[in-house]
């Protein structure tokens, strides 16, 4: 196995991965929803600062291992990039987190805003990938 990996591709995934939460979690959509399910208010959140470099972090991290997988599955194409993203969210993400919710004491609604928003980033991510091969 090599790993011939794009690194701008991964980079720009980051990005788009960001973009998602900023638009996933705007007051247009569900960062109301989100802190009432939470019991949280923005006073409560305090200064998103080390959770955004987290996010940083973490989505390159998510974007080199996609963008490896994506290169030994051979996966060519939007629809191949979508149909490979929701596997992997729905056999490692999706699934660890829904069942992690469940012994949290997290409310399926929490569970659908979080697991959708790691959904449509996976998407993101693997179109980004795929685009930019």
């Amino acid at each position: 196995m090599t790993m011939e990996t794009n690194w701008v591709a991964v980079v720009v995934a980051m990005v788009g991965a960001m973009a998602t939460g900023f638009i996933w979690y705007s007051p247009a959509l569900f960062v109301k929803p989100w802190m009432r399910e939470l019991g949280k208010t923005p006073e409560q959140m305090g200064n998103p600062a080390k959770a955004m470099i987290t996010a940083v972090i973490m989505h390159l991290v998510t974007a080199t291992c996609m963008a490896f997988l994506f290169a030994q599955l051979q996966v060519e194409g939007i629809p191949d990039a979508i149909a490979t993203a929701t596997l992997l969210w729905a056999g490692f993400s999706g699934a660890t987190q829904f069942s992690t919710d469940r012994f949290q004491g997290a409310t399926v609604k929490l569970s659908l805003i979080v697991g959708g928003h790691a959904l449509v980033t996976f998407w993101v991510m693997g179109v980004i990938l795929v685009a930019m091969t």
